[in-house]
């Protein structure tokens, strides 16, 4: 048995190929503006009509504007204050932040002056 292979009956051209792709796409523009176009025709359309038949049945059911109005204390009971004591506390005293030493010019965290001797007058971290 012989398979025969299908005949070829045309060639694409790069052309084609071009012009397929614009009209996908014009094709995919038109039709994603075209059912946006719709929604906001459908929006419109109800919301007006929504608004005529609240327009009518205000008409025949009209709200009674001498009504007292509803006091709060009927509907929700008084509730009785709660008094707690609450403890607040005060953070922990910041740490004291020392000076950072350089590794130039200083010897044992005494700053030294210009002409290299150390100056003793600083207070110390302990002397109060």
């Amino acid at each position: 048995m012989m398979v025969r292979s299908p005949a070829v009956r045309g060639s694409v051209g790069i052309g084609s190929r071009k012009k397929a792709s614009r009209n996908g796409v014009l094709l995919f523009v038109f039709v994603t503006l075209g059912a946006g176009a719709a929604a906001g025709f459908v929006a419109l359309a109800t919301t007006t009509l929504s608004i005529g038949l609240q327009t009518l049945a205000a008409d025949f059911a009209p709200y009674d504007y001498t009504a007292w109005p509803i006091e709060a204390g009927t509907l929700f009971p008084p509730v009785p204050a709660v008094h707690k004591v609450v403890n607040v506390y005060d953070p922990p005293p910041a740490r004291p932040s020392w000076p950072a030493q350089s590794h130039s010019g200083s010897q044992g965290g005494v700053p030294a002056s210009d002409d290299g001797a150390t100056d003793d007058s600083a207070p110390s971290v302990g002397d109060s």
